[in-house]
């Protein structure tokens, strides 16, 4: 498996310490949601913005690595969303009924029909996470509750995963959960805290230090 290995400094903190420590023990036993990081969408949201010409107006664009920028910044908006469904719903570290169960590590995935007590523990041991769309032509393979929660997720999205379908893209799924490898932490002088930690290729540090800030607000500051 293709990893990253991140040594990050955080600076300038004004914090509560304890519930800092506590939100970080969370992310080394939980891991944190697996969101696409807005550099993604590009400055000011740019690409999100041309890709809504492509998507969804039909413009037609000649340079293939622009295409395709504009379509990933697509696909992963729509992934987001289905992710803060999930997480609005807490439940996107746990597996639902009809949820597409991807292996860690992996592509591969299988669907299940019921949540049992196997499926639940090997998704607290990291063995398998959870999957949102990255959406395309192809059976959506999810059902019940899962389904559920992706159709309400994007009702308010069609046109854009109608326009990705007719670009013949193809239906592919990513781990809701992002576990966060031989996560380490030390408090340092003048009100710094340094991070060090491992993700697998694809995922962003950033999506780390979005939990540590936004769920320590108004104690931590950037």
């Amino acid at each position: 498996i293709k990893c990253n290995r991140f040594r990050i400094i955080m600076s300038d903190l004004r914090v509560d310490t304890d519930a800092l420590c506590q939100r970080l023990e969370k992310v080394r036993q939980f891991g944190v949601p697996n969101y696409f990081a807005e550099q993604r969408f590009g400055r000011d949201e740019k690409n999100l913005h041309r890709a809504y010409e492509v998507v969804v107006q039909g413009r037609r664009l000649k340079d293939r690595y622009l295409r395709g920028l504009y379509l990933s910044a697509a696909r992963s908006y729509l992934f987001n969303r289905v992710l803060s469904q999930r997480v609005q719903m807490r439940v996107w570290d746990q597996a639902v009924d009809g949820d597409a169960l991807i292996l860690n590590g992996s592509h591969s995935f299988f669907v299940i029909d019921h949540v049992d007590e196997t499926i639940s523990q090997r998704i607290q041991q990291f063995d398998i996470h959870p999957s949102g769309p990255m959406w395309g032509k192809g059976d959506r393979v999810i059902k019940k509750q899962a389904e559920q929660i992706e159709t309400l997720a994007l009702e308010s999205e069609q046109p854009w995963c109608r326009g990705l379908e007719a670009l013949g893209l193809k239906a592919q799924r990513r781990a809701l959960r992002l576990p966060v490898v031989g996560f380490k932490w030390e408090f340092l002088p003048s009100q710094r805290l340094l991070l060090q930690f491992t993700l697998p290729s694809g995922a962003y540090a950033t999506s780390v230090i979005r939990e540590l800030i936004t769920m320590s607000k108004p104690q931590l500051e950037q």
